[in-house]
């Protein structure tokens, strides 16, 4: 699968590099870090990156695992567990296309 737990893995640090520059340009806007009255405010980052590619962008938890540099369980542990924190609404709210 190419996936990568204990050694070097670009695709994590790729995701993290993404994090960090999304991060570094919300300091820099009006609009301040990731939204902690959403998504970010309620999950671990872990936790809502997988939430938001599974749900709001479709991807399926080996693609997650893919993307984040994780195993399919480890994404699975992280999008089930966005599922118990979030509940229903939310789940909802982030399929919605807009």
């Amino acid at each position: 699968m190419g996936l990568c737990a204990e050694r070097a893995c670009p695709a994590r640090e790729a995701w993290t590099a993404l994090g960090r520059a999304v991060d570094d340009a919300a300091e820099r806007s009006a609009v301040g870090q990731r939204d902690s009255s959403g998504l970010y405010g309620l999950l671990a980052p872990a936790q809502a990156d997988a939430a938001l590619l599974h749900y709001r962008l479709g991807l399926t938890l080996t693609d997650v695992a893919q993307v984040t540099g994780v195993t399919p369980s480890e994404a699975a542990v992280r999008v089930l567990t966005a599922e118990r924190v979030l509940g229903s609404q939310w789940l909802r709210a982030l399929t919605e296309r807009s």
